[in-house]
């Protein structure tokens, strides 16, 4: 009877919203006027590369702080709104949003000495308060409470770290969502914050070892705190409670490699520190030092970086490194720091058939994260080797925030899928058995859905794996709106995730499809590197091929068919509709990146190298500017398109999404609408308030339903 009372409530927040009767199509999906801004168009400028004329008309628009920018979009901002605001739906929708994101959800246990350590959302809060409760049961007691540390409530916790002792937590935190961070620290025995607070640091670990802990951090920029200042020479420092950061010791710098980047870790015990270092997504150095020894000095373990290692933890005198190095679909070694060479290694877990995705020690055990076809799977083995147990739930989904320590025999993880909120298991290392620990109620019937994989061939050849999610018994008469996802770049895997606002979207007859394409790292190494540099287009090739096949299968149809994307997904979706804008109705991106002959000379973009090339270089300067998106696009009939950014983004400088939008709007011959929207003091998304995450999800929704044509009508419980 309640949900059925809820449903009600819903409708009449539909019909209010339109003013009339809901199933009228004049009334639900009547055009909306709209006239772009005209922004400078500068015809004469031009970049000339390897004797080619690259031109960029709006490169006004990097100049982060000009008046002319700010004019242009707050224009575009009055706008996106407008025409949001005219959507006669747009308040039902909002609504059904919020009462989705209105669940209590809480992060894996993570035990410190005595206590376990949580986040805990009741609902609708700003952001995840910290909190702890005695191993021993009693009241949980809260311990950090993020949104009391400022009034716009736009700080968030990114990382905690805990001293070895359970003395001291160091955490960091970041402002509107930048990727700059703050380090502080809170005294858990004494319940006060520390006046420790270290500045500048972004990329980095909190490695604890002794009374203090390594982290990584860059010089102050010369312009301040700006969104498109290059990430140049990352240190490794040594700060110590109770000091000032000026007294920070520095322990690892490389004057020679300005791009390169340095992330500590300490093994459990204290006794190895390790030192990931980076340039690109794929490929590190390691670095290894005894700290143990009257005077440690760093040991090369790896310097080639030519293959992936990840920093397990140490057992003995060895370290355990989870790696592709002779592994398509990686393997554990353990490694002695006395004998570092290769020929030394001992090969502790094989690899297998599925994608060892990550390990954990715990309970003296080695937890292997295995996917399989993008779905998680558990196998357990002793650290000397041998498989023990496989553990697998019967859901498809994935497995994350898994939190243990070497001796103790109970872990904790999360298990999510497209219909499951992330739900807490506890992990017996003994038995090797799992059980819910917590699970969070959403009000939403997930019975009345399924999720399907299915198989589908690229035009090359190759079979490719798409997560269909849909009511079931549904009929494909291909009328159903269907949002399609995808990413295929920077090793990132795409597994199911679980989203409150899109099941917004299966209430109203929706189906969400999620691709795994070339380019991602689903499948090993060499499905990525199917998918980079020279070999990119096949990532664009795959997703449009996923939208035939939907088309073909009687899923959708063209009008019906919206795609989205975030990041380098925005860099797919951008790629699609200048290369088949007849093939979609509606896309959404989010702090995408569109200008492949600029991206490495802004932020962290130097990093994507390894995927996309740099268009300096002539052999790859000619398949950038293939399907570069800014360079591509032409005259043409594109989607109803919305694009998103933030303009204190400094990880994807928002230049890219400017002068995408601009160029769109400039060449749009059709009369659907390409809007911007972008968000003022925010970064690239991560650090959203759960009230920005409800108005962007609504300002998404509202779009997609308007523009696929589907009456919103909220029904629950049926």
């Amino acid at each position: 009877m309640k949900n059925a009372l809820v449903g009600i409530f819903a409708i009449v927040l539909f019909m209010i919203g339109c003013k009339g009767d809901p199933n009228n199509p004049e009334n639900l999906f009547k055009p909306i006027s709209f006239s772009y801004p005209q922004p400078f168009r500068d015809s004469l400028f031009a970049d000339t590369l390897h004797g080619v004329p690259i031109p960029d008309p709006y490169r006004w628009m990097e100049a982060e702080e000009a008046p002319i920018l700010q004019d242009w979009l707050d224009q575009e901002s009055a706008l996106t709104n407008d025409y949001l605001a005219q959507i006669t739906f747009r308040k039902a929708v909002g609504q059904r949003v919020r009462a989705l994101w209105n669940y209590e959800r809480i992060s894996s246990p993570r035990k410190v000495g005595n206590f376990l350590y949580y986040f805990k959302n009741s609902g609708l809060q700003a952001r995840d308060p910290l909190y702890r409760q005695a191993l021993t049961g009693g009241a949980e007691e809260l311990v950090l409470d993020v949104n009391t540390f400022s009034r716009d409530e736009s700080i968030n916790i990114e990382q905690l770290s805990f001293s070895g002792d359970g003395h001291y937590l160091a955490f960091e935190t970041s402002e509107h969502g930048s990727d700059w961070r703050k380090i502080q620290l809170y005294d858990l025995l004494e319940n006060t914050l520390l006046p420790d607070t270290l500045h500048w640091v972004k990329y980095s670990n909190i490695a604890w070892s002794g009374n203090g802990f390594f982290y990584s951090r860059y010089p102050a920029p010369l312009r301040g705190e700006k969104t498109s200042t290059p990430m140049e020479f990352h240190q490794v420092f040594y700060h110590q409670v109770g000091t000032p950061s000026s007294s920070d010791q520095l322990i690892f710098a490389d004057r020679a490699r300005s791009r390169r980047g340095f992330t500590p870790q300490t093994s459990e015990d204290g006794r190895f520190l390790v030192l990931n270092i980076w340039e690109t997504y794929s490929g590190n150095g390691i670095y290894a030092m005894d700290l143990q020894r009257k005077n440690p000095e760093f040991v090369p373990i790896v310097d080639d970086m030519a293959n992936e290692f990840v920093f397990i933890g140490s057992t003995g005198d060895h370290l355990l490194f989870l790696t592709n190095f002779e592994a398509d679909k990686r393997k554990v070694v353990k490694v002695s720091i006395a004998k570092p060479d290769p020929g030394y290694w001992e090969d502790i877990i094989p690899e297998g058939p599925d994608l060892l995705d990550n390990v954990f020690l715990a309970g003296g055990k080695l937890v292997a994260h295995y996917l399989r076809d993008g779905q998680s799977h558990l196998q357990v083995y002793e650290t000397g080797g041998g498989a023990s147990h496989m553990l697998t739930i019967s859901d498809m989904g994935t497995i994350s925030d898994f939190q243990s320590q070497p001796g103790e025999d109970r872990a904790f993880f999360h298990f999510e899928s497209f219909l499951t909120p992330p739900t807490v298991y506890e992990m017996d290392l003994q038995l090797l058995t799992a059980r819910i620990y917590k699970a969070p109620k959403v009000n939403f019937n997930a019975t009345a859905y399924e999720t399907r994989l299915v198989f589908f061939e690229s035009p090359d050849g190759v079979n490719l794996p798409l997560f269909i999610t849909l009511k079931k018994g549904v009929k494909l008469d291909g009328n159903r709106p269907t949002l399609l996802t995808g990413d295929g770049s920077f090793n990132h895997c795409m597994t199911p995730r679980f989203d409150p606002a899109k099941l917004s979207f299966l209430e109203n007859g929706g189906i969400l499809v999620q691709a795994i394409l070339r380019g991602g790292g689903e499948y090993g190494r060499n499905w990525n590197e199917s998918g980079v540099r020279s070999k990119k287009q096949y990532t664009f090739n795959d997703f449009q091929a996923a939208a035939g096949y939907l088309i073909s299968q009687g899923y959708t149809r063209k009008e019906k068919l919206a795609i989205e994307g975030t990041g380098s997904g925005g860099l797919l979706v951008g790629a699609s509709i200048t290369q088949r804008p007849d093939l979609f109705q509606a896309a959404i991106t989010s702090s995408g990146i569109y200008d492949m002959m600029r991206y490495q000379h802004f932020t962290i973009g130097s990093k994507w190298a390894y995927d996309f090339g740099r268009s300096e270089q002539s052999r790859e300067f000619d398949y950038l500017k293939a399907y570069s998106p800014l360079h591509n696009v032409l005259p043409a009939d594109y989607p109803a398109t919305l694009l998103l950014a933030g303009d204190h983004d400094d990880y994807i400088y928002p230049a890219h999404t400017y002068k995408f939008a601009a160029e769109l709007q400039a060449r749009q011959v059709g009369t659907r609408p390409v809007l911007l929207l972008v968000e003022p003091h925010a970064g690239s998304g991560m650090g959203k308030s759960v009230e920005e995450q409800i108005q962007e999800d609504t300002d998404q929704l509202s779009f997609l339903f308007f523009h696929l044509k589907q009456p919103v009508v909220y029904e629950l419980g049926q």
